[in-house]
């Protein structure tokens, strides 16, 4: 007999060993990174909310789904751990070779059952040159920095904002490197929500950065990025 493997393809995306199992109530899905566009795939609600916040970060050039797997001592025994993602992240100051960090995305309640078993994760990626890191909601729930992915997330799609709009807010950027929104409607003529759409579409992007320390509003800074 003919097996047809009718498996969604952002499951299978998604599995990290042969062994992986999927529960029926396990949240999938497809992360648009517009910056690279790229559709990544998650699993859990949490890894969505983990891309979102990362894929914000000025200075998180790509995502990997495939990282190589970290070994690890467990004690009496040498077991394979393949993380969730990796990240690839600029290194500073800009020229310097970019820094890949391997990462968990774990609700705390998890972490705290297998503390022991990341921190030994952490300890043998160290011992062989690499980084590994556990975010937990803790981490990537924060705020403002968590609202305001989700609204340069609402303007981040293709043909979701004026394509006059976002060229003249980006040619605006090109001659003031550091800006606000009610800069931006005072010097070139668009309402608030045209202006705001626009410049969080070039966030969206990478072609503009904001202080995500801080809420996003019509006074908050506004910088053009630094092309590397």
């Amino acid at each position: 007999m003919v097996w047809v493997n009718r498996t969604p393809k952002v499951v299978r995306a998604n599995r990290r060993s042969e062994d992986s199992r999927d529960t029926r109530t396990a949240h999938h899905g497809w992360f648009f990174h517009a910056r690279t566009g790229e559709m990544i795939p998650y699993k859990k609600k949490l890894a969505a909310d983990f891309l979102l916040v990362t894929a914000i970060d000025p200075d998180v050039l790509k995502f990997s789904t495939k990282p190589e797997p970290l070994q690890w001592w467990n004690g009496s025994t040498w077991e394979t751990y393949r993380p969730r993602y990796a990240i690839h992240r600029a290194g500073q100051p800009a020229g310097v070779v970019d820094v890949v960090v391997d990462v968990e995305v774990l609700h705390g309640f998890e972490y705290a059952q297998n503390r022991l078993m990341y921190e030994r994760l952490k300890r043998d990626a160290e011992s062989k040159s690499r980084r590994f890191a556990v975010y937990t909601e803790k981490e990537i729930m924060a705020e403002p920095r968590y609202t305001n992915a989700l609204r340069i997330f609402a303007h981040a799609a293709p043909r979701t904002v004026p394509e006059d709009d976002v060229e003249a807010v980006r040619a605006f950027a090109d001659a003031n490197p550091l800006f606000t929104l009610d800069g931006v409607i005072a010097s070139i003529g668009l309402d608030f929500e045209r202006a705001y759409s626009a410049v969080l579409n070039l966030v969206a992007l990478g072609a503009l950065a904001i202080d995500s320390s801080i809420p996003f509003d019509r006074r908050a800074p506004i910088r053009g990025r630094i092309r590397r």
